[in-house]
């Protein structure tokens, strides 16, 4: 037997994301000002909630702490004369999309319906009366009833997932509440809205470049103060993210945790842990507000990633990157490593190895030739770091 107890979490966890407005407004089917009653919003959370908890519902009451809407059942009293009582039958379903539950297709799994007795003026609903427990509302008797519950499977899968994480499982959620009037046993369709909301719990986060672990500054050093910061996160367009760059010095720091804990050269504020810099997942390192990056040392960045959840704001951290900005070098062979990494080992091999057309050339003087234009040749450096990142491709080297 399915538990009563579990789906009242389902009803409360869902009516609050509904949003309507009456006169035929977004979601509404019919309804507005030929009818008699329809539907009208007095408050809704403008929050975005990414993961619901199932703490956060009373599962004996059907009650919440989260305080999603509030909604007013209108009475057009000029549609009325003379002015007289009705039954008002509220009917409310459930649907769900979620390949997490085996569901590849909107399925239908839950409905009920609220019947408010005698109603004689507006009715003002909050999403906790949305219960088989509710039996008055505003002073009006309410008689709570369910017509169909989810199948033991599905009961068994949500039950699984809520026991691990303590959250509804993923996808994609509807809420479909329709309102009508009795008339001598028959019912007059008055107002009808739908609403659907996404349910995610955003897991992976993982640091791209600059950089790598602490063994690997070798092979993912890099040549601008200025580097582009690049991360992979998994699907959350409500996630917020911050960045925190400090520098790593192995005389001082004996890890990389200790370097973050240490002053940050963004944010610039000491007071701050995180440079807040919205939903994207790259980030270039400013040119002004933060403390500058030098060449020849190593820094150590992470990621945090915020969102909101039922019961506040839920942060997550990624891994912690280090990386090492190469002094420039020209003329003391650093500069070959540059040309190393512009061309890629391969060709860079091809070149200057045992065998290469370049074999014992080196980089000297102040400038070099770039497209045929004449350029420092400390610009090297940002070349190669643009190329590191993605930003700039080698098309073509010549050999004169």
């Amino acid at each position: 037997m399915i538990s009563s107890k579990f789906k009242l979490f389902i009803i409360s966890s869902f009516i609050g994301l509904v949003h309507a407005e009456c006169s035929n407004q977004i979601g509404q089917s019919f309804g507005g000002a030929d009818k008699d009653f329809c539907i009208q919003e007095e408050y809704f959370n403008e929050n975005r909630i990414v993961s619901f908890y199932v703490s956060s519902f009373d599962f004996n009451t059907g009650e919440t702490d989260i305080d999603f809407f509030r909604y007013r059942i209108v009475q057009d009293y000029d549609q009325i004369n003379p002015i007289t009582t009705r039954n008002l039958i509220l009917d409310y379903k459930i649907s769900i999309y979620s390949p997490q539950l085996g569901f590849y297709s909107k399925q239908n799994i839950f409905e009920g319906k609220l019947k408010v007795l005698s109603v004689d003026r507006d009715v003002v609903i909050h999403n906790s009366d949305f219960s088989i427990y509710t039996d008055m509302i505003n002073g009006f008797r309410v008689i709570p009833q369910i017509n169909s519950f989810p199948s033991q499977t599905v009961m068994d899968n949500m039950l699984s997932t809520i026991m691990q994480t303590g959250k509804l499982p993923d996808g994609t959620y509807s809420f479909t509440v329709e309102l009508s009037k009795e008339i001598n046993g028959q019912l007059e369709p008055m107002d009808k809205i739908e609403r659907s909301i996404e349910v995610y719990s955003p897991v992976f986060l993982e640091l791209l470049t600059p950089g790598g672990s602490l063994s690997d500054t070798t092979d993912t050093k890099i040549f601008s103060t200025y580097p582009v910061f690049q991360w992979v996160t998994d699907y959350c367009p409500d996630c917020n993210y911050g960045i925190r760059v400090c520098e790593f010095s192995p005389e001082k720091h004996s890890s990389i945790s200790e370097a973050l804990d240490d002053v940050s050269n963004i944010p610039l504020t000491q007071s701050i842990d995180f440079f807040e810099i919205g939903n994207i997942n790259s980030f270039q390192y400013p040119t002004s507000g933060v403390i500058d990056l030098n060449p020849g040392s190593y820094y150590a960045w992470q990621i945090e990633r915020k969102f909101e959840t039922t019961v506040g704001p839920e942060s997550s951290l990624s891994n912690i990157n280090v990386f090492k900005i190469e002094s420039p070098g020209i003329g003391s062979g650093g500069g070959l490593e540059v040309i190393q990494t512009l061309l890629g080992d391969g060709k860079y091999n091809e070149l200057f190895g045992p065998d290469g057309e370049l074999r014992g050339f080196n980089l000297y003087g102040g400038s070099i030739w770039i497209n045929g234009e004449e350029f420092p040749a400390n610009q090297l450096n940002q070349l190669a770091s643009k190329v590191q990142q993605g930003i700039l491709k080698i098309k073509e080297v010549e050999v004169e």
